[in-house]
């Protein structure tokens, strides 16, 4: 039988040598977040809230990728020895920064992309300008999608075992079901829409909304899973809210290491 029958004479775990199972974790282990997703509507504050990361202690220094050219101005108020940003414009130059960035040793502990969503654009549209042909010589759309989703999956995989964090920011889309229900979905192409948004340990949508008593905007961040939102946290089941107003990143993160810390002590 290929399985081995229980051995009455080890009675003890002390009596086991597990060198060889390597670094193991518990539970309560549980640490900062690694890679963080964003997304939201336009000039609601993604930018903004990610780079705040830039503040937090672990986290910074921090290198935002700008693949829009609108980041500076957002970010003019962090100080200079936390944050760098670099722009990049096309898919070739996008591409070999990340290769370095996984390969090579740089002093940034947070790599921001933003958006992720335009880098797959980019890409999308270059597969698409010179798609695959079949045998018969037509277009091979289906395989030109196949080629974008393994595109996207190599990224965000290397992103997520690379040693520093990661915070990927995203556009949202808005959908409608038959019986007219909208419902708020990450702005993203083909089959990684399903394959991207379940690498981050949390994906947050963040909102400009205006308080019905004071009639001011607040910016919120929104967790947690639910059915009108592509949202999700792994930290819900510790106490993180899944509502949070007014938030940045050493809000949030601060109430992780509290709640991870309460757990320990318990």
């Amino acid at each position: 039988s290929p399985v081995a029958e229980p051995d009455d004479s080890v009675t003890e775990a002390e009596e086991f040598d597990l060198d060889w199972l390597g670094e193991t974790t518990s539970p309560k282990d549980m640490g900062d977040p690694k890679m963080i997703g964003l997304y939201g509507p336009p000039g609601h504050g993604k930018t903004w809230f990610g780079a705040s990361a830039c503040m937090v202690e672990g986290y910074y220094p921090l290198l935002l990728i700008d693949t829009e050219g609108s980041a500076t101005g957002t970010v003019a108020k962090f100080p200079d020895d936390r944050i760098v940003i670099k722009e990049v414009k096309t898919v070739a130059e996008f591409d070999a920064l990340i290769v370095n960035l996984i390969n090579k040793k740089h002093p940034f502990k947070t790599v921001m992309v933003d958006t992720l969503g335009n880098q797959l654009d980019r890409k999308e549209w270059e597969i698409m300008r010179n798609p695959p042909k079949t045998i018969g010589g037509a277009e091979d759309t289906q395989k030109a999608w196949g080629m974008l989703y393994n595109y996207a999956k190599k990224l965000i995989d290397g992103l997520r075992s690379a040693d520093f964090k990661t915070i990927i920011v995203f556009h949202e889309k808005e959908e409608k079901d038959k019986v007219g229900t909208t419902f708020s979905r990450i702005w993203i192409n083909g089959a990684a829409k399903k394959y991207i948004p379940s690498k981050p340990d949390m994906f947050g949508l963040i909102y400009c909304e205006t308080d019905d008593d004071t009639g001011k905007e607040e910016r919120t961040l929104y967790l947690g899973a639910d059915t009108g939102r592509a949202t999700k946290t792994r930290f819900s089941d510790i106490g993180l809210p899944t509502k949070i107003v007014d938030p940045s990143m050493a809000k949030v993160i601060g109430i992780i290491r509290d709640k991870l810390n309460e757990n320990k002590e318990d």
